[in-house]
C-alpha cells in the first residue's frame, strides 16, 4: 500500500502541471494521459521516452529505455529475479521475452514471441530465434523437451477430448536400469482406461502393435473377431510390391513361417524350399503333408522324353520277355515298385515320363498285334477262296458221273 501511494505520489509530482486531477470522495483522477520521463504520453499511462516512430495506444505504454517489468522479489540478493522485455533490432522482427537470473547480472532469455511483418509470430522456449510456430531449444543443444518421471517411472503427455478421462496419450516408461525395458508408448485413453496400441522398447528395439511386450523386432497382435491382424495393401499401378523379406546369405534362420494355434502351418526355408503342413521339406523345393486339389499342374522342362520309343533303333521288348519280368518281379518294367513309393513317393515328372513310355509301347504292341490279325484275316479270306474253288470243282465231277 505504501508503494502505491508513493507511485502516485511521483504521478502528482511530475505531471501535475499537464494533467486536470479531480479528487471527489478520496479519489483522485483524471481523464488526461498520465506520463513518467516524458512530457508526451501516448496511452493512459505511459514511463519513458517516446519518439515519433512509436505508435499511440491506449493502456500502459512503456517507452524506450524503460521497457522492462521486472520482478524483484528474491530475498538472497540483487542477482536473482525475473523480468518481461521487448526488443526491436530494427531487421523488421519485433520481440517479447521473458527473462530469468539466478545469482548473476546477466538475463538469461527463456522465453520468446517474434513477429514481422512478413509472417506469424514465431514462439521459442530456450531461444531467441525461433524459426517455426514453436521451436523448443536451440538446433545445436543436446535436449529440447524434458519431462519428469513421476513416483511411477513414467513421463506422460496427454491430448485430452470431451472431458478429463478420454482422449490420446504418449508415455515414455524406464521400469529398470539405465539401459533396460525403456518403452515409449503411443495410445488412447476412454474412461480413464490407458490402452497402448504402438509399444517401442528402446532396450530390445522392438516394435509392438497391439502389445505392451514385443518379442521380436516387428510383433503385431491382435484379439479383435473377423478382421485381418496385419494387413499390406499397394495400391500403386506401376511395379508394384507387396511384402519383401529378407535375411543373410550365412543365416540359417527361417525367413517366413505361419502358426496356428501353435502348429506349423507354412514354412520357407533359408534355401528356399517351401513346407506347407510340416516345416521339414527333406531337401525338397515343395513339401505338402496332407491332400492337394488343382485345376492344372504343369511339370516342365523334362529331359529324354519318350518319344524314342517310336524310333526305328528302339528295341522293343517282347511280350514275352515282358511276362518273364513280371513273373520274376511283380511290376512292370521302368516302374518302381509299391516298395519303393512307399519308402519314397512318387517323382510326378518320371512317372508321367514311365506312363507315357508304357502307353507307347502299348501302341507299338498293338500296332504289331494289329498287323498279325490282318495278317490271319487276309490268309483266312485266301483259305475260305481255296476251300470255294475246291467245292465247286467237286460239284462239277460229281455231276459229270
Amino acid at each position: 500500500m505504501k508503494s502505491l501511494l508513493t507511485l502516485l505520489a511521483i504521478l502528482f509530482a511530475v505531471n501535475f502541471s499537464y494533467a486536470q486531477w479531480i479528487t471527489t470522495s478520496g479519489n483522485t483522477t483524471t481523464t488526461d494521459n498520465v506520463g513518467i520521463g516524458t512530457t508526451a504520453p501516448l496511452s493512459s499511462f505511459t514511463v519513458g521516452s517516446n519518439t515519433s516512430n512509436m505508435q499511440s495506444t491506449t493502456g500502459i505504454t512503456l517507452g524506450v529505455g524503460q521497457n522492462n517489468l521486472e520482478f524483484l522479489n528474491s530475498t538472497f540478493g540483487s542477482g536473482f529475479g525475473a523480468k518481461i522485455y521487448g526488443v526491436d533490432s530494427g531487421s523488421g522482427v519485433t520481440t517479447l521475452r521473458i527473462a530469468t537470473r539466478g545469482n548473476s547480472t546477466t538475463w538469461k532469455d527463456a522465453f520468446t514471441i517474434n513477429a514481422s511483418a512478413s509472417g506469424n509470430g514465431n514462439v521459442g522456449i530456450g531461444t531467441t530465434s525461433p524459426e517455426v510456430p514453436l521451436q523448443i531449444g536451440n538446433y545445436s543443444a543436446n535436449q529440447a523437451i524434458t519431462l519428469a518421471a513421476g513416483s511411477a517411472g513414467t513421463s506422460i503427455i496427454r491430448f485430452n477430448t470431451l472431458n478429463n478421462t478420454q482422449g490420446n496419450f504418449i508415455s515414455s516408461t524406464d521400469a529398470n536400469s539405465q539401459y533396460g525395458n525403456s518403452l515409449i508408448q503411443f495410445g488412447r485413453r476412454w474412461n480413464a482406461d490407458a490402452t497402448p496400441a504402438v509399444t517401442f522398447n528402446l532396450g530390445t528395439g522392438n516394435v509392438g502393435i497391439g502389445t505392451e511386450s514385443p518379442s521380436s523386432q516387428l510383433h503385431v497382435e491382435s484379439s479383435a473377431n473377423s478382421s485381418w491382424a496385419t494387413q499390406i495393401i499397394n495400391n500403386g499401378t506401376t511395379n508394384a510390391n507387396g511384402l519383401y523379406v529378407n535375411i543373410g546369405s550365412g543365416s540359417t534362420g527361417v525367413p517366413f513361417r505361419v502358426d496356428v494355434n501353435g502348429s506349423d502351418m507354412f514354412q520357407v526355408s533359408n534355401n528356399g524350399n517351401i513346407a506347407i503342413g510340416t516345416t521339414d521339406s527333406q531337401g525338397h523345393k515343395l513339401a505338402i503333408n496332407g491332400d492337394i486339389i488343382a485345376t492344372k499342374i504343369t511339370v516342365k522342362p523334362y529331359a529324354n522324353w519318350p518319344d524314342y520309343v517310336f524310333k526305328p533303333q528302339y528295341h522293343l521288348p517282347s511280350l514275352a520277355e515282358v511276362k518273364k519280368y513280371i513273373d520274376q518281379n511283380q511290376h512292370l518294367p521302368d516302374v518302381p515298385s509299391a516298395a519303393t513309393v512307399e519308402k519314397d513317393g512318387q517323382d510326378l515328372g518320371e512317372m508321367n515320363k514311365i506312363l507315357l513310355k508304357k502307353v507307347e509301347e502299348l501302341t507299338l504292341y498293338m500296332i504289331e498285334k494289329d498287323k498279325e490279325v490282318k495278317e490271319i484275316k487276309d490268309q483266312k479270306e485266301d483259305q475260305q477262296k481255296q476251300i470255294n474253288e475246291l467245292k465247286s470243282q467237286l460239284t462239277q465231277l460229281l455231276q459229270q458221273k
